[in-house]
């Protein structure tokens, strides 16, 4: 079965450029299987190759930020979009140091608050909250995306406070 962990198997997603602007396209199944022909010899002998498509899980993130008393809200607010549109994402963002999130991988609000203490300006996160744009919850703090699936932010919301001093 394509995502699972087996001895002896290899399964690559899938994932296509494109401007990361634009939506994840749906993976055309010309490209699975060129990528299927192209990886086959690289194989080691005995192994089963799964060339795979991502499950793209629409996120929507709420999140509310204290932030310095000379802090430019609005630059605070589109620094926090830009940073959490980059990493909840399939792909790199250009002039991002941000890596795109991985297949598989849980999400949680730790990992937003993570990223939001990369904003110099931000001196901490108040409230974190996050759910799939069907309305499904964590469980436990923790979304799960599945074997195949990558987080792809589509609403971001961020409020700011003044931190107290």
């Amino acid at each position: 079965r394509p995502g699972a962990t087996a001895a002896g198997a290899r399964t690559v997603i899938a994932i296509p450029d494109r401007d990361p602007a634009a939506p994840p396209p749906p993976v055309r199944p010309d490209l699975v299987a060129a990528l299927t022909d192209h990886l086959g010899p690289t194989r080691l002998l005995g192994e089963r190759l799964f060339v795979s498509t991502p499950v793209y899980v629409p996120v929507d993130v709420e999140v509310t930020l204290a932030i310095l008393p000379d802090a430019d809200p609005d630059t605070v607010t589109e620094s926090a979009k830009a940073l959490i549109r980059a990493r909840l994402s399939d792909i790199a963002h250009p002039g991002r140091d941000t890596d795109p999130w991985p297949p598989g991988r849980p999400i949680g609000p730790g990992d937003i608050r993570a990223l939001m203490a990369r904003l110099p300006d931000v001196t901490r996160v108040i409230a974190c909250d996050i759910r799939t744009a069907d309305g499904r919850e964590p469980r436990d703090g923790i979304l799960s995306l599945g074997d195949r699936g990558i987080a792809i932010a589509r609403r971001v919301t961020i409020l700011t406070e003044e931190a107290a001093p």
